[in-house]
C-alpha cells in the first residue's frame, strides 16, 4: 500500500464517522423520553392576555355632621378655656414680667471626659542585613 491509497482510505473514514456522528445527534435532540412531564418555562403562559384588574377606590373616613358639631364644640370650650384666665389676670393687677432664673447648677465644674487612648507612633524598622561580601 503506497501512502495515497491509505489517506484515501482514511478520508472515506473520516467522512462515514461525520455522517454516524450527524445521524446520533439528531435522534438524541428530538427524541423525548416516554411520560417525561413537559418543562414549564419562564413567564407568561402561552394564550394569556394582559388585561388590568379593575381599580380598588381609595377608603376614606367618612365623619357624620354630629360627630364633626361635637368635636368642634369642645375645641371651642378648649380655646375659651385659655382665653378667660389670660383676661381675668390682666384685670386684676398690672402684667408681672416674669424673669426666669436658672437654677445654678449642681457642678460647678465641667464633667470630665474619659482619657482616651494615646496614640503612639509605630517604632522604625531596623536596617536591613547586609549582604555578604565575596573578597577575592
Amino acid at each position: 500500500m503506497n501512502t495515497n491509497e491509505i489517506i484515501r482510505a482514511l478520508d472515506a473514514e473520516i467522512s462515514r464517522l461525520q455522517q454516524l456522528r450527524s445521524a446520533v445527534a439528531g435522534l438524541g435532540a428530538t427524541e423525548k423520553r416516554a411520560g417525561a412531564p413537559e418543562k414549564k418555562r419562564p413567564g407568561r403562559p402561552k394564550g394569556s392576555t394582559n388585561k388590568p384588574s379593575p381599580p380598588i377606590p381609595p377608603k376614606r373616613g367618612r365623619m357624620s355632621p354630629e360627630g364633626r358639631a361635637r368635636i368642634a364644640a369642645a375645641q371651642r370650650e378648649r380655646w375659651a378655656k385659655l382665653r378667660t384666665p389670660a383676661k381675668k389676670t390682666a384685670k386684676k393687677s398690672a402684667p408681672v414680667e416674669k424673669t426666669t432664673a436658672k437654677k445654678p447648677s449642681q457642678r460647678t465644674t465641667p464633667a470630665k471626659k474619659a482619657p482616651s487612648a494615646k496614640k503612639v507612633a509605630p517604632k522604625p524598622l531596623p536596617p536591613p542585613p547586609e549582604p555578604p561580601t565575596t573578597a577575592s
